[in-house]
């Protein structure tokens, strides 16, 4: 082979190498191309709906929260969707993937609050407080909903307690008798053509302003039941003043029941009014005796539980008396339901704490450092409970000024009990011991220590705040709270007694209880003592010691 061929040969192969590297390059140009004019188009695309928004998601200002935050949610779930759809055009199924995972996630969410919202008393308060917190772990997911709901319940009391002041400092002057020609009664006569006097504002008022400043707060959750029966004839009511003496007329029949009662009755109430509603498709209020009893049976097999049957019924009678209308309760049909819930089911003795001996009670005072704030405080706590026969809500309570000192006893005031329904107040009669247990010297050790204002309001159960030297209390004016009490007596009868789980902070009053009786202590002063309503109630209380037992059959003369 000559070499001008060899030469061609090598420049024909030079030649096919470069072409070939020139396609590779002008490839690879094309790609990096094509693939920067997609990012810029997706930046462009993003720019683009970022600045729609802008431009024409005018602001709107929503009268009610509750349309703002679904308002705000369906614009989440819709960028979601939009964001899926224009990555499918790109061909860029990872965030196809993305934003479908997104918005299925916002979707799951939202059913979840609105079934946790359904559920709470407190409706989407409790949700707001709920997703306060959304970095907390599904582990404590349930932690999360409990103090949710204790939020929202802080929230509305707070919220309830400014409605009132605000209410209140809107209020006008005293009324006044003035003669009916003035009022704007109707006049009426009597035989002897003298006016009755009637009841007027010394101030001019606006229409109406007499029925705005009645509170509305406790009345408002059961305005169905104010709707029927005898209320019906307070809506021909056009005078002003006779809609709020209507208005106040509701919370006055609500205020013969406590609160706590109310809402529980109400919230049973309207369960059976659901059941009426959807299920028997019949009138709730005046019920049918044969649906109530229906109900009752249902409430019966779904719970298990003579408690709730009870609830059931007696929130009915309450719903009904109310109204002014004949209960269906009183039916013999629906008695008998209830009977039977407590012959089938079985009204066993609640499982109660066993109560503290004297000498448990003893050892956990001389095991105790009394020169610690905290120690003497928990001692004096528990001491006092057991020597008042106090509550765990009644101990926690006492103030400063409730406390008297006397010689030899002490005389403690009961603001507030568990039995006094009408709130006339009590008091608990101490007597000096002079021992190591002694609870008049315990507590005026415990006082002199904190240096409490002997005519001041403050609760002396309060929080303790460590300091370098030893404790002080909080300068909030909040008493310690069951749990505190609960858990702090735990830990004192780990050291004392085998199992601490059987004993309570009730353990205190029926220890001290079983004691006084087994003492021989007269009935009259021990049921006093104790504030317990009934003989009933007082028994259940006490445990017999086995000395109390056997002097029944010594007593035979066998």
């Amino acid at each position: 082979m000559e070499e001008a061929d060899v030469v061609r040969i090598v420049e024909s192969s030079i030649a096919k190498k470069n072409d070939s590297l020139l396609a590779s390059m002008k490839s690879m140009l094309e790609s990096s191309l094509t693939d920067l004019k997609r990012s810029h188009a997706e930046t462009a695309d993003s720019h683009l709906n970022e600045i729609k928004k802008l431009k024409f998601d005018e602001p709107h200002r929503f009268k009610k929260k509750g349309n703002e935050d679904q308002y705000r949610f369906n614009l989440k779930v819709g960028d979601a969707i939009e964001e899926a759809k224009e990555a499918c055009s790109f061909q860029q199924l990872d965030k196809v993937h993305a934003s479908l995972e997104k918005g299925e996630k916002l979707l799951s969410e939202r059913q979840k609050h609105i079934l946790l919202a359904d559920k709470s008393d407190f409706g989407w308060s409790f949700i707001r407080e709920y997703k306060r917190n959304d970095l907390a772990e599904d582990s404590d997911d349930e932690k999360k909903i409990i103090r949710a709901e204790a939020r929202a319940r802080t929230q509305a009391k707070q919220n309830s307690a400014r409605n009132k002041t605000r209410l209140s400092s809107n209020r006008k002057e005293p009324s006044v008798l003035l003669p009916a020609e003035t009022s704007t009664f109707r006049q009426f006569h009597t035989n002897s053509a003298r006016p009755i006097p009637t009841i007027q504002s010394s101030t001019q008022t606006k229409p109406g302003s007499c029925f705005a400043s009645a509170d509305r707060d406790d009345q408002g959750q059961v305005q169905d039941i104010f709707k029927e029966g005898i209320w019906k004839e307070t809506a021909d009511f056009t005078d002003p003043c006779l809609q709020g003496l209507a208005s106040r007329l509701q919370k006055s029949v609500l205020s013969a029941r406590a609160p706590s009662t109310t809402s529980t009755y109400h919230r049973a109430f309207k369960r059976w009014k659901d059941f009426a509603v959807s299920i028997l498709k019949g009138n709730y209020l005046p019920a049918n005796p044969i649906h109530v009893a229906a109900y009752l049976q249902h409430v019966l097999e779904s719970t298990k539980s003579c408690s709730s049957v009870d609830s059931a019924l007696y929130a009915i009678k309450w719903a009904h008396e109310i109204a002014g209308m004949a209960s269906p309760t009183d039916n013999q049909v629906v008695s008998r339901v209830r009977e039977a819930a407590k012959r089938i089911l079985g009204a066993g003795r609640p499982n109660r704490k066993e109560p503290l001996s004297t000498d448990i009670l003893k050892d956990i005072v001389e095991g105790a450092d009394l020169s610690n704030i905290l120690h003497l405080r928990n001692v004096c706590l528990y001491v006092l409970a057991y020597a008042g026969f106090f509550r765990s809500e009644e101990v926690l309570n006492i103030r400063m000024n409730h406390i008297h000192f006397h010689e030899g006893c002490m005389i403690i005031k009961v603001e507030k009990s568990k039995t006094d329904q009408l709130r006339q107040g009590d008091q608990v009669v101490i007597a000096q011991s002079g021992g190591s247990v002694c609870p008049v010297s315990l507590l005026k050790t415990y006082l002199r220590k904190l240096d409490i204002d002997p005519h001041s309001n403050e609760f002396i159960f309060r929080p303790l705040v460590k300091t370098k030297s030893s404790y002080k209390l909080t300068q909030k004016n909040k008493p310690i709270s069951y749990t505190t009490f609960r858990d702090h007596l735990a830990k004192c009868l780990k050291n004392v007694v085998p199992d601490p789980s059987v004993y309570g902070t009730h353990s205190f009053r029926s220890g001290g209880a079983s004691r006084a009786a087994n003492s021989g202590v007269n009935d009259r002063l021990f049921q006093k003592h104790g504030r317990w309503k009934s003989v009933a109630a007082k028994n259940g209380y006490i445990k017999d010691d086995i000395s109390s037992q056997l002097s029944v059959s010594k007593s035979l003369g066998l």
